[in-house]
């Protein structure tokens, strides 16, 4: 998608537009002077004013001509072709003119004669030229057909068949004025043609087109009004028709010369401007997408970077996709881009050493403005999704762990009542169902903890938030599990400060709290103390939007938690290798930050490990109401 960077092309696009008050200026000098040569001479006028078109038509012819190899359509060469004749007609018609002296016996009929040829000739060529916009057309058929008619036109002027156009005593004739009116439609006729193919020329040259055809229908108005070939309308129709050529110089001949692409290449340019539209609309795109893009050029180097590519990657500079991305000194060994620029598209999952980071990595070839094939790689960033499908593994792998020990348990139970319940000694078959129920009990809070976790997941848990009693649920909460606190002999210890109003989803809480008493009393060693703290109004680095709240604490005396382990303790099935011979679901913490997190709140941990660990909960007195 590089830029065309040929030094040809860079000579031939010449921005400088030219000075039109200078232009405009000089032009009217030149007008002035012809127009002051009448006062003195008539026929010096009539021969200037035929010279300057004479000369235009030339240079028309010239531009046509010699570009006629690169030009996108035949609207300019056919134009060009006819103007030769055209100005040949009109340089007979200068030297057969009454009173010139160059022909022998010339009278005022030849060269009126010449004049309405000359007119219908150039009339007709515009209305043929501007169909022929689009198409091409070979020059020797042009020249040869334009050959033909001149001699054609000769031919009747010289038999004397040629109808007449002047008669002295008389003026102009019924045939020379309707020939005006029709070359004056077939003008107007061409006006219509260059509105309606506008878009295919310059606006510049459009406008120029425009004013030379209407100077021109106002001229063979004029030309249609005078009686006396030195009258007062023949020379304002000179005068028109020198304007119009002005124009068509302006537009033709000037344009070809400084801006040869607004003249010649239209088609291409806007093509090329439109290709550069869609490309910077493309990139535009590529810009505002969150996915990583670049591209590579046939030589490794990446021409185009998006945003989200450089803020990830860092800057490019003018680097190899090697270089960049490998810091490797040469194309990797499985690189893509042999088979990209054959034409393959490649999928395939790439992790970044820079970033440590896994990408859904999309080679495709794409056609740049110069035709060639560069590389279009799309990265998507499924680091996220990488995690997520190993925490599935890991989730199906634990789940099935965890089912599969009860569940062994339960069946080597039963197998052994069945085999030999006739001869177990009731203490026996007792601590067998004790065994079976507490591996029953195991597999239901698994699945409810499951069942939990997914509702949360699904946003399907929501809070029935009333006025609550912080206080009592945790006494209540405490009096529930005082069997495991007895069973390993702990003390427990209570700084609670007075609570006025909570408000919250009382059951959820419950649950909260007794998660992280029921993890306490697991960790703690026998015969060792849990604080339970409450404090009201806090303010702390635990309240860190600064909030009316409270802040509970519960402290254990057990083993601790090592600092490799604290930046998972709250991952669904994260279980540290040091707690293997304590049961759980691996599961309790993170429904516990779950719910506190639906409770706008936040939980926190600090540990020493060998020493304890302390739970942190905070919770806001008032819920926002929109975001519960």
């Amino acid at each position: 998608m590089s830029e065309p960077n040929n030094p040809r092309f860079k000579k031939l696009e010449i921005t400088k537009k030219p000075n039109r008050l200078k232009q405009l200026g000089f032009f009217s000098i030149i007008l002035t002077l012809i127009l002051i040569t009448n006062l003195f001479n008539y026929l010096l006028f009539h021969a200037l004013s035929e010279l300057f078109s004479i000369i235009i038509a030339g240079g028309i012819f010239l531009i046509g001509w010699n570009s006629r190899r690169y030009m996108e359509n035949s609207f300019f060469l056919f134009l060009g072709i006819s103007f030769l004749f055209v100005g040949l007609i009109d340089l007979i018609h200068t030297i057969s003119f009454k009173g010139m002296g160059i022909l022998v016996n010339a009278t005022a009929n030849l060269p009126t004669q010449l004049w309405i040829s000359a007119r219908f000739l150039q009339a007709i060529s515009f209305l043929v030229a501007f169909f022929l916009v689009n198409k091409k057309i070979q020059a020797k058929y042009v020249i040869s057909s334009y050959s033909l008619g001149l001699i054609f036109i000769f031919l009747l002027l010289f038999m004397g068949i040629f109808p007449d156009c002047y008669i002295e005593g008389s003026g102009l004739t019924l045939f020379k004025i309707g020939s005006e009116y029709v070359i004056i439609l077939m003008f107007i006729t061409s006006i219509f043609l260059l509105y309606y193919l506008r878009n295919n020329f310059n606006p510049h040259v459009s406008i120029l087109l425009f004013g030379a055809l209407i100077s021109i229908c106002f001229s063979e108005i004029s030309f249609t009004l005078y009686f006396d070939v030195y009258g007062i309308f023949n020379l304002i129709g000179h005068l028109l028709k020198i304007v119009g050529f002005f124009f068509i110089y302006l537009a033709i001949v000037q344009t070809g010369f400084r801006n040869p692409f607004d003249l010649l290449f239209r088609r291409l340019k806007t093509q090329e401007e439109r290709i550069k539209k869609e490309r910077d609309t493309l990139l535009n795109i590529f810009d505002a997408i969150t996915d990583k893009i670049y591209i590579v050029n046939q030589n490794y180097k990446i021409s185009y970077a998006n945003p989200s590519f450089i803020n990830e990657f860092g800057e490019i500079g003018d680097r190899t996709c090697y270089k960049y991305l490998h810091n490797s000194d040469s194309p990797c060994d499985d690189c893509k881009l042999p088979k990209i620029l054959k034409g393959y598209t490649e999928r395939w999952i790439w992790k970044s050493n820079k970033s440590e980071r896994y990408y859904d990595h999309i080679d495709t070839p794409i056609r740049g403005m110069n035709n060639g094939i560069s590389k279009l790689a799309i990265l998507r960033d499924i680091t996220e999704l990488k995690k997520t499908e190993k925490q599935l593994k890991d989730f199906v792998s634990m789940v099935s762990h965890e089912l599969k020990n009860p569940l062994t348990v339960l069946l080597q139970s039963i197998e052994t009542i069945d085999q030999f319940g006739d001869r177990l000694q009731e203490n026996a078959k007792n601590q067998i169902m004790n065994i079976m129920s507490k591996n029953s009990q195991l597999m239901a809070a698994l699945v409810e903890d499951l069942l939990i976790l997914s509702r949360i997941d699904d946003k399907r848990t929501t809070l029935d938030i009333e006025k609550c009693d912080i206080k009592k649920i945790i006494t209540e909460t405490v009096q529930k599990l005082s069997p495991l606190l007895h069973k390993k002999n702990l003390d427990l210890k209570f700084n609670m400060d007075e609570i006025e109003e909570l408000k919250g989803d009382p059951q959820k809480l419950e649950q909260i709290f007794r998660i992280i008493l029921d993890n306490a009393i697991k960790y703690s060693f026998k015969d060792s103390k849990i604080k339970i703290g409450l404090k009201n109004d806090y303010k702390g680095k635990y309240n860190q939007k600064d909030i009316d709240g409270i802040l509970l604490s519960i402290s254990d005396g057990g083993r601790g938690i090592s600092e490799e382990d604290l930046a998972h303790i709250f991952e669904r099935f994260y279980r540290s290798d040091n707690v293997k011979d304590v049961e759980g679901t691996g599961l309790g913490l993170s429904i516990a930050k779950e719910l506190v997190n639906l409770h706008q709140g936040g939980i926190h941990v600090e540990s020493e490990y060998g020493k304890g660990s302390t739970f942190y909960v905070f919770l806001p007195k008032n819920l926002d109401h929109n975001k519960a």
